[in-house]
Parts: C-alpha cells; structure tokens; sequence
C-alpha cells in the first residue's frame, strides 16, 4: 500500500499517526518513490548494451506509466517532470540548475490547469522540494546523516505553516520523526520494490524478503508511535492565512540575504 499510494490499504489511525508527526508525506507516492524506481532502473540497465538515449527514453517511458497506474497524483507528476528533465540534459550533455528544472516544471503545472495553485498537494510538493534544494544549497553538509538532517529541516520548515492551515497540526517534533523515518522508507521501498520483481522469478527468494519489508514498516509504525507519545510533540493549532503569508515574507527576505553572502550563484546548484 505504501509503495503504491493505496490509501485503502492503510488504516485511518496509521494514517493519523504518520500525519501527526510529520511524515504522512510516506503514505503518498512522492519524489522519494520515484526517484528509488528511476534508481532501479538505471542501475538494471547499467550493463545492457543499449544506446544510451534509448536507456534514458526507456526509464522516462517507464517512469511514467509507473505514475499512471498509481493514479498521477501531483506530487508524482512533478517528481517524474523533474527526472524527464534531469535525463534528457544527461543525454545531451547540458548541466541544468536544479532551479530551472523546478520554474520549468512549475510553470508546465500553471500553464496546463492554474487552479492547481490553490491545490494543497501542488502547494506541499513544490514548497518541500524548494527547502530541500535551499538547505542543501546553503549549507555544505559532507557527511550522510548531515544530509538527511538538512533534507527533514529544509522540508519542514518550507510546509510547516502551510501543514497548519490546512490541517491545524504542528509537528513539533517532524524533524526528528523525519530523520529516523524517512531513510527508514527508502529501505522498505528499495526492498519492496526488489521483493516484487522477484516475486515473478524467484517466489520463495521474494517470501524471504517480505519478511524484512514487515520488519522495516512496523519500525517506522513503532518510531512513529514513540515519537507522538514524547511530550508536546504534537500541537493541535490552525494557523491564520496572514501569519502563514508572513512566514514566507520573512523567508523570503532571509535567503535574499543569505544569497548575498555566498560565493556562488543559485545556478551552479546542478541537477
């Protein structure tokens, strides 16, 4: 179900508990869904002996069907967007900002349907990619748990007012929760992914491997539930649509100042 964005798979209460820590964004098909396909992909095709174009066109070609038979939820589709993007420059040699592929891909979204500016998973999807792409762009994390620190924060404090306004919860703790969940996920989706294909070729292989991918979901169930049960973790609070316009204000007025300050350009930040 998680692999899938099957929310009739999920129980209301997991669901619940994900979303009030901050990490119901898991339940969804999202960037980290897609990017662990194109992953597999790539690295499936690594050794056959294609042209490269044709292996590029195959993963986009294969990317999205992925993201039609899971119904082409936004957060999919802007993810997919991104890799088409990022592929085609690979093949043609041509390093491309991380910056133009999100204006390019945001503005393919206004121009087709402009409604989708008041879409709350359109507003969720384009603003977390953007504090992930700015904390990683202003502060030089080298280490891996420095990386997947900057990536929840980056994440949570670009949707945290946004989160509140529509769901009137602040996880106060979606730091934490994302820290130890998230790298959590991409192994049970990796594996689940793995455990699937198998599944037609080798059945009693692809049984085995369930087993992990039971125990890595109920670690993120039990992770979860701890960090809900930690005091003031969660805070039921709506918040008002011009504090939430101020945050933004006063982000916006922060980075224009942190630009001044670094020695290299918005668009040295490479796909």
């Amino acid at each position: 179900a998680v692999m899938l964005g099957d929310r009739g798979g999920i129980s209301d209460e997991l669901t619940e508990l994900f979303r009030s820590v901050g990490v119901g964004h898991i339940l969804a098909i999202s960037g980290l869904h897609i990017s662990i396909v194109a992953g597999l992909l790539l690295i499936g095709l690594y050794r056959v002996p294609i042209n490269p174009w044709m292996r590029g066109l195959f993963v986009i070609g294969m990317l999205w069907l992925f993201v039609l038979l899971v119904g082409a939820p936004l957060s999919a589709v802007r993810a997919s967007f991104f890799w088409t993007i990022g592929l085609l420059a690979f093949q043609m040699r041509a390093l491309v900002s991380l910056w133009t592929v999100y204006v390019m891909t945001a503005v393919g979204f206004i121009s087709v349907s402009p409604s989708v500016l008041h879409d709350v998973g359109f507003q969720l999807s384009f603003l977390a990619v953007g504090g992930i792409g700015l904390s990683l762009f202003f502060v030089k994390a080298r280490k891996t748990w420095q990386q997947v620190v900057l990536v929840s924060a980056g994440a949570f404090i670009a949707t945290l007012p946004i989160i509140s306004y529509h769901f009137g919860i602040v996880s106060v703790l979606g730091i934490l929760a994302n820290v130890i969940i998230v790298p959590t996920t991409s192994l049970f989706l990796t594996v689940a992914t793995v455990v699937l294909l198998a599944s037609f070729f080798f059945p009693t292989v692809a049984l085995l491997g369930s087993v992990i991918v039971r125990i890595l979901f109920q670690f993120m169930v039990w992770a979860a539930t701890i960090v809900e049960r930690l005091p003031y973790s969660v805070i039921h609070y709506t918040t008002p649509g011009w504090v939430a316009t101020s945050w933004y204000v006063i982000l916006a007025v922060l980075l224009l100042w942190l630009l001044r300050l670094q020695k290299r350009r918005p668009q040295e930040f490479w796909v």
